[in-house]
C-alpha cells in the first residue's frame, strides 16, 4: 500500500489470469478515493509509463467533473 500511495498507481501481473497485467490509478471526489481507472494489457514492460500517464490524464478529468482535481 505504501509503494501504490507513493507511485500513484498500482499494478498487477498475472495475478488474476495468465498472460494479463494492469494497472490503475485513483479517481478522487472531495478529496477521498472514490474509484479507480485501469487498463489490462498482455505485458507492462514497454508501456508502464506511457499507459500510467494516460490514465493520470484521464482521472484527472473525471475527478475535476466531480468537484476534486488531484495534482498527483
Amino acid at each position: 500500500m505504501k509503494e501504490i500511495r507513493r507511485t500513484g498507481y498500482a499494478t498487477t501481473v498475472e495475478e488474476m489470469s495468465l498472460g494479463a497485467c494492469s494497472v490503475a490509478v485513483p479517481i478522487y471526489s472531495r478529496e477521498q478515493v472514490v474509484a479507480a481507472l485501469g487498463v489490462v494489457v498482455p505485458t507492462l514492460k514497454r508501456d508502464r509509463g506511457r499507459l500510467t500517464a494516460a490514465l493520470r490524464v484521464a482521472a484527472a478529468g473525471i475527478s475535476r467533473q466531480l468537484g476534486t482535481a488531484t495534482a498527483r
